[in-house]
């Protein structure tokens, strides 16, 4: 069984402003996740946990200056929370 996927208010807001309207940015974004999905443990993917204020969330990366923050609600529930260049979403 696969993860099921959750889109917090601020992801899908800063998804079609930051991402939606640049196609490459938008590609990198669906073939990444995809990726992430099949084996969140890729190399390319440089995926982490935060520190700070954001403890219990996690990162990865798209490629370049991208990135995607995210959290386990459950084992197989993937909470998506920010999505943009490392200082949009690491402010």
């Amino acid at each position: 069984m696969g993860k099921r996927v959750l889109y917090a208010q601020n992801f899908l807001k800063h998804y079609r402003i930051r991402i939606a309207r640049n196609t490459s940015y938008s590609k990198q974004f669906k073939e990444r996740f995809t990726q992430f999905l099949n084996n969140p443990h890729h190399p390319l993917l440089n995926d982490h946990p935060l520190k700070g204020s954001r403890i219990g969330d996690r990162a990865f990366s798209l490629g370049g200056d991208l990135r995607v923050i995210y959290r386990y609600k459950e084992e197989s529930v993937l909470l998506l929370l920010d999505i943009g260049t490392h200082n949009q979403v690491y402010k």
